[in-house]
């Protein structure tokens, strides 16, 4: 951890104006007459960067643009204590275990449907698995190539959507050498609220440790929603007991410090809408609640745009420009001249009559019907018998033969 020296104040206030987004601890003391310090009161404070969408893209349709992008995705890692590395714990006839830490229904609940992507521990000693549980469901996964002592981030191969039910998040010690170590990383407590020492033999049955401190295991959860899936397992919690009768144990170790103290589930900025903006000016006066648009009748020149989402009337910065796109209304591909619909009744449109120097509308039999010079967008046709009718268009660029049916 990096500790600054801010300022000097003679008040009991003061403002930061020169701050990065995250997680910042400030630190206060007191300084006397005869050049002591007192201790120093702590506090700590997150401070949100609301980000823009991603993955904009436009693509040139006629005189049309279509832009899509997806929505910004946040993560957040929640914990108990402080994953100050000071203990390791386990049994001492190298009993294989589950060690993890309880969160409930209520503190998961601003969650509900999103995504959790991975689990951070500290390996130790030995193999382990990822092991979360969560009512009727849970998910598996061996651990490879962990580096020992140090805080490990393994992604989930398949994410596990966060349900309503108490969710473990844990680690299982399949196999360790106590005369090496204990497999399980553990900070130097308080323990937290009886739910960051959870201990089970099976996965299924959990106790809470009689250790006054907490496991180091971490999830990662993402803003992305999943699909909750059924399962077969039944999570149970016990009383702070060992699990049977067994004799646990706990050796210290040189404290290696990795985070600040408690990440609790917060819920995610919720997104009310997009902007969107073209040469730097917005386009848009009601919000865009959609993940494309289509800037329609587009003026010739060379086009970027850029995007926001705004999150309770606070807007983020601006997405990555687009690559320039040049319009030329001139240059339009010419054969987008068809009509529309090609079912028709009352009247059928044509794309771009600005380019069509005549039509030709023949029945289905070869009889010419009708011949319109420079038509307009629309063509009447309330008269015309039911059929199929073709229609000869021709432009600078030549002749095309459309088939339409009126009903």
């Amino acid at each position: 951890m990096i500790i600054l020296f801010l300022d000097r104040t003679h008040g009991t206030s003061y403002v930061d104006i020169d701050f990065e987004p995250g997680f910042h601890l400030y630190g206060v003391s007191a300084i006397y007459s005869d050049g002591s310090e007192s201790s120093i009161i702590q506090e700590s404070i997150y401070i949100q960067q609301y980000k823009p969408p991603t993955d904009v893209t436009v693509i040139k349709q006629g005189n049309d643009i279509e832009i899509t992008w997806k929505a910004p995705v946040y993560e957040q890692t929640i914990f108990r204590g402080t994953q100050d590395f000071s203990w390791t714990y386990g049994f001492e006839d190298n009993t294989p275990f589950y060690f993890g830490q309880l969160w409930t229904a209520e503190e998961i609940k601003a969650v509900y449907k999103k995504q959790l992507t991975a689990v951070e521990f500290i390996p130790v000693t030995g193999s382990y698995e990822i092991y979360i549980v969560q009512g009727e469901r849970d998910y598996r996964q061996t651990v490879t190539d962990p580096k020992r002592r140090t805080l490990n981030r393994i992604p989930l191969n398949t994410p596990f959507t966060i349900g309503s039910e108490d969710l473990i998040i844990s680690v299982y010690a399949k196999e360790y050498n106590n005369m090496i170590s204990f497999p399980a990383a553990c900070d130097n407590g308080p323990e937290e609220a009886g739910k960051g020492t959870m201990v089970s033999l099976d996965g299924v049955d959990w106790r809470q440790t009689k250790e006054n401190i907490n496991f180091i295991v971490a999830g990662v959860i993402s803003s992305q929603e999943g699909e909750l899936r059924s399962g077969n397992m039944q999570l149970k919690s016990g009383s702070i007991i060992p699990p049977i009768n067994k004799k646990s144990s706990k050796v210290s170790v040189e404290t290696i410090s990795f985070a600040l103290k408690s990440q609790l589930v917060t819920a995610f900025p919720e997104i009310n809408g997009y902007n969107i903006y073209r040469n730097n000016s917005r386009m848009n006066s009601s919000l865009i609640t959609e993940t494309s648009y289509v800037d329609k009748n587009v003026p010739e020149g060379i086009l970027t745009y850029q995007l926001t989402a705004v999150y309770s009337g606070e807007e983020s910065a601006l997405s990555e420009q687009t690559d320039p796109v040049t319009v030329d209304v001139l240059s339009m591909d010419r054969d987008e001249t068809h009509i529309f619909p090609v079912v028709f009744k009352d009247q059928v449109s044509f794309i771009h009559p600005e380019f069509i120097k005549k039509v030709e509308i023949y029945q289905m039999e070869g009889q010419l019907i009708n011949v319109v010079e420079y038509p307009q967008s629309t063509l009447q046709t309330d008269n015309w018998t039911p059929g199929v009718y073709i229609f000869r268009v021709y432009t600078n660029q030549g002749m095309k033969i459309v088939k339409g049916i009126k009903k």
